[in-house]
């Protein structure tokens, strides 16, 4: 997130730079609604993907990280953003994929598309978790 390294300010600066669709957003609450949907579409590509690598190894670890990614999707909102709990709120959504993770781990499922998908995704969501911060709280460190 934005408080960290350097280089995570830099990588969620150039990925809202690279996204023509964060362009137009008129102020930090749109920016954060536009981030919550891109992460939510990631987690629907990450379930397109878990599916069909399921049904090639029906393996119950992969079948559970599909249920895991689905319950992201209703954790990724803006709700909270005016009682200051959205982040809070989103970061389920992560605790959600780190259960997706742990279960396979349990399983000793190592297949490199799902773990790059898990990557992907969770690089979306350090942006729009740092965006929802930002939205929430403001900006202290200009």
């Amino acid at each position: 997130n934005l408080e960290g390294s350097a280089s995570g300010k830099k990588f969620c600066i150039e990925t809202l730079k690279s996204d023509p669709s964060t362009a137009n957003a008129k102020d930090s609450k749109t920016l954060a609604e536009i981030r919550v949907e891109m992460t939510k579409k990631q987690s629907n590509e990450s379930i397109v993907l878990l599916k069909s690598i399921a049904e090639k190894n029906p393996i119950s670890a992969i079948k559970d990280c599909v249920t895991y990614f689905n319950d992201t999707i209703g954790m990724l909102n803006l709700r909270g953003l005016d009682d200051g709990t959205a982040t809070l709120d989103i970061h389920y959504a992560l605790d959600s994929v780190g259960r997706c993770e742990t279960s396979l781990a349990d399983a000793k499922v190592h297949i490199e598309q799902i773990s790059g998908t898990i990557q992907k995704w969770k690089d979306s969501f350090g942006v729009t978790f740092d965006v929802v911060y930002y939205a929430e709280n403001g900006n202290s460190d200009d």
